[in-house]
């Protein structure tokens, strides 16, 4: 029992003894290292959801760099850069050449940075219960998305469940193209008497607002929300005269640009049926007269791109770009979905049946998971969710 009793009041003694600062010193530095670990992964996701703009990430790097190394002298250690050994190939090589286009911006060519492969990959098939014929998709994150025929529009998690759907959506077998997400992941959609709503999240509410009412003649058929910067590409059909064109608003619905007519007056549409943007601020928009037409940020005709060198005329539904810039098309009469390059150069059918793809509708290309969605007019329940392009390893 003696020995007992001595043994806990050395230890005691021992205890009262402790330079209690060493400890306040670690925890310190742990929640130093906290910090830096939360900080590093904020700056590993903008790396993610920027990938194809590199641009945008190193503007924010540059305002949320990570912590100076002093803080963390056991943990962190700043690497040492010979300078010496850098090159203006290396740096490229790495991370691909600044171009300066027409409109002043720089943009960072990705060409280094992925590879496209020869053949086309199916990820997995996705089932939406209580839908057919999937006509267009708009992908809220990668396991949450809106899509729609020409009866319903459904907000579905991945193969799990359909979360909510929308009744008040246009109902219309001439333009499926009527809804689109914000960067985050705001719906923005054409109601059934041809205004544009949004769908706010508000202290746990989902709040409804008029964006865009219709003016006449003038009504709302088609739309894309741009990821460069939010506007809203409208597009805008007369029945009275027969055409279409399409209108530019930003976040907050107000105008900014209407584009109908190249510069010899001539009309660029007469149905604008699916609209999406390139990372350069082209405008594309498929239209079954006039097949893919392609303008610039400012407006200004680019090129129209109206059949495959088979010769066989384009009739185009869903269209979308990948990090390459390449434009994608559903096209009706060959059955398939080509891929041209940004000046309108064809350049392969991606899709087609051997791929197990019948027609092809809709198309979404997820940019932070580099997959493309396909959604069929064919009478089934199913998306298909293929990779043909990926990341390539420098090291």
């Amino acid at each position: 029992m003696t020995e007992r009793a001595e043994t806990v009041k050395s230890t005691l003694n021992f205890v009262q003894n402790l330079d209690l600062s060493s400890f306040e010193n670690i925890v310190e530095r742990v929640r130093h290292l906290e910090r830096f670990v939360i900080s590093t992964q904020k700056s590993v996701d903008h790396l993610e959801t920027y990938a194809s703009k590199p641009v945008t990430w190193l503007s924010y790097f540059k305002k949320c760099p990570i912590p100076a190394s002093e803080n963390f002298p056991d943990a962190y250690v700043k690497p040492s850069i010979n300078l010496s050994a850098l090159d203006r190939d290396n740096v490229i090589q790495m991370f691909g050449e600044v171009e300066v286009i027409n409109t002043g911006k720089k943009c960072i060519g990705n060409e280094c940075l992925f590879e496209v492969f020869s053949d086309v990959v199916l990820n997995e098939t996705v089932e939406v219960d209580g839908i057919w014929k999937s006509l267009h998709i708009s992908c809220v994150t990668p396991e949450r998305f809106w899509t729609s025929n020409h009866r319903k529009l459904l907000l579905v998690l991945k193969n799990d469940r359909v979360l909510y759907r929308e009744k008040d959506v246009l109902i219309d077998a001439d333009f499926p193209c009527v809804h689109s997400v914000t960067r985050t992941g705001e719906l923005i959609y054409i109601d059934k008497r041809h205004n544009v709503k949004k769908v706010e999240r508000e202290k746990k509410l989902h709040v409804t607002r008029i964006l865009i009412a219709r003016t006449h003649p003038w009504k709302p058929c088609s739309l894309y929300c741009s990821n460069l910067n939010d506007d809203l590409l409208i597009g805008m059909w007369s029945r009275k005269n027969d055409a279409s064109m399409v209108a530019r608003f930003d976040r907050s619905g107000r105008p900014k640009q209407n584009v109908r007519y190249n510069e010899q007056g001539k009309p660029l549409y007469k149905r604008a049926l699916y609209i999406t943007e390139n990372q350069n601020g082209d405008v594309i928009v498929s239209d079954l007269w006039n097949g893919v037409v392609v303008v610039n940020g400012e407006g200004k005709y680019r090129f129209s791109y109206k059949s495959p060198p088979s010769g066989q005329r384009l009739s185009p539904h869903g269209v979308c770009t990948d990090v390459l810039m390449h434009v994608l098309i559903c096209d009706y009469n060959t059955n398939c979905v080509q891929m041209i390059d940004k000046d309108g150069n064809f350049l392969r059918f991606l899709l087609t049946n051997r791929n197990d793809m019948n027609e092809p509708r809709s198309l979404f290309y997820d940019n932070k998971n580099h997959l493309l969605w396909v959604g069929s007019q064919d009478k089934n329940t199913k998306l298909s969710i293929y990779r043909y392009i990926n990341r390539k390893n420098l090291y």
